[in-house]
């Protein structure tokens, strides 16, 4: 994690950002100039949607321009700001151009096997991470602000119920042979494991319309730390760590092995919002590369 000598990393950085200067620690690495755009445009939106994020003056109090935009190329409803994806007349129109219709969670709410408040809780499969069970199978809980998919809905007693898990179901003898061979560290009893997962349901009346989109954020964030885990390359960025094994991930690991990239440096990455509280942030792209 110590950073080289100046002489070693002068040359990687000045191929990584085309500055002259050595990556001393509090260096700033924000966007490349071949990622910088001037103006939305047709082109560029149907090219490379993420270049919503780089833009010098985005045209997001223009609602009407937006929309032209977003009728080139419907991806560019994930990198627009929180109003926008908000906005009543977007969301119709993301939805029209073919992306999935969701919901928001307002309230925390509980997934029920069948479209009735008395019916048993939802449940999904069992976690076997790395070949270790711990826990029986977890209820389907979801947390306000939520997103979540809608596959189907159905009235019932004057209430309406929507569907935002599709069950699967998994033979008890499948679930035995797996069970068999797992590390049961949570002497979890045969009947509470299972690979199976229910239907969920919730009430229409904890939720409220949204495309089942997650958000795609930039921002210029101090470098924490990056160490190899035995789930993956885990990243401190700010006060959000991401976990992975992608091309993004292993290159700030080479980086800063070889003292390009210190901790404390600003780094400009893009980081997709979770849909739900329960998922973790994913990092897609940083403004570092290898040589």
């Amino acid at each position: 994690m110590n950073r080289r000598t100046l002489a070693t990393s002068l040359g990687l950085l000045a191929a990584l950002t085309g500055l002259s200067a050595p990556a001393l620690a509090g260096s700033v690495f924000d966007t490349p100039p071949e990622r910088a755009v001037t103006e939305l445009t047709p082109e560029v939106v149907n090219a490379d949607p993420m270049a919503a994020l780089f833009v010098a003056n985005p045209p997001w109090a223009d609602r009407d321009r937006v929309m032209a935009l977003l009728r080139h190329n419907a991806a560019l409803y994930h990198y627009l700001p929180p109003a926008l994806r908000a906005d009543p007349e977007v969301r119709s129109l993301a939805e029209q151009l073919g992306l999935p219709k969701g919901v928001r969670i307002t309230a925390d709410s509980t997934g029920r096997v069948a479209p009735r408040a008395d019916a048993t809780p939802a449940k999904g499969p069992s976690d076997t991470t790395n070949g270790y069970l711990v826990d029986g199978r977890p209820t389907r809980s979801f947390a306000a602000n939520d997103r979540l998919p809608v596959l189907a809905t159905q009235v019932v007693d004057g209430a309406t119920w929507i569907k935002v898990v599709e069950g699967k179901a998994v033979s008890r003898e499948k679930d035995r042979s797996l069970y068999r061979m797992l590390s049961n560290v949570g002497g979890v009893p045969f009947d509470d494991f299972s690979l199976a997962a229910d239907d969920a349901w919730i009430p229409a009346a904890v939720t409220e319309p949204a495309i089942h989109s997650a958000r795609f954020i930039t921002g210029l964030y101090p470098l924490g730390g990056v160490e190899h885990g035995d789930l993956g390359i885990y990243v401190t960025l700010g006060d959000r760590t991401f976990s992975g094994f992608d091309v993004v991930h292993q290159t700030l690991l080479t980086l800063v092995d070889a003292g390009t990239v210190s901790v404390g440096d600003q780094i400009r990455v893009v980081w997709r919002e979770p849909l739900r509280k329960a998922e973790a942030p994913e990092l897609v792209w940083a403004a570092v590369s290898l040589p």
